[in-house]
């Protein structure tokens, strides 16, 4: 009885899981590759219907110790489940960003916000965390960003104390039910 319920259990879990996130990746950071693993995946759902928007996967060096305003290597990787127009992505960025850090904060990181471009249903947006700089590839176009604060900024947008959904960050920090 034990086995049927935890083969049960596992069948469940892998049913949620997105097979486009794969369980590590090692990304190259100042010309050594590092291997992160898996944290989560969540969700992104909008509107009072609930619509799916894209899912996100969190990359950590450690599990354990997740921390918006830490110095260690990060990575956030997008699935869009739907077609997202500029304005709409460029809009949720500028309120997720108000969120996070205030008006003034979102401001700061106007050069990233205008190179926001739409998003395409089954497109990859990769979001590369570094204490001192950003690598942002939205489906194929790459732009770096040596801005202070604005890889802290991102990553509160999804796992900070205002995501725009409880299941989203749940997920991404791996505690998704």
């Amino acid at each position: 009885m034990k086995t049927l319920l935890f083969v049960l259990t596992l069948l469940a879990s892998l049913a949620r899981a997105n097979p486009n996130f794969t369980q590590e990746m090692k990304v190259d950071d100042q010309g050594q590759a590092k291997k992160l693993i898996l944290s989560g995946v969540g969700t992104r759902k909008a509107t009072i219907f609930k619509v799916k928007v894209y899912d996100a996967a969190l990359y950590v060096e450690d599990k354990a110790k997740i921390d918006v305003n830490d110095a260690s290597l990060k990575v956030a990787r997008m699935e869009f489940l739907r077609d997202v127009s500029t304005d709409d992505v460029k809009k949720a960025w500028e309120e997720g960003l108000a969120k996070t850090c205030g008006n003034p904060c979102a401001l700061d990181f106007k050069e990233f916000l205008a190179n926001v471009r739409e998003a395409k249903k089954g497109q990859f947006n990769q979001y590369t965390l570094r204490s001192d700089r950003v690598t942002v590839d939205q489906g194929g176009t790459t732009n770096e960003y040596a801005q202070k604060g604005l890889a802290s900024a991102i990553l509160k947008t999804w796992i900070g104390d205002s995501p725009p959904n409880p299941e989203l960050k749940e997920g991404m920090l791996g505690r998704s039910k």
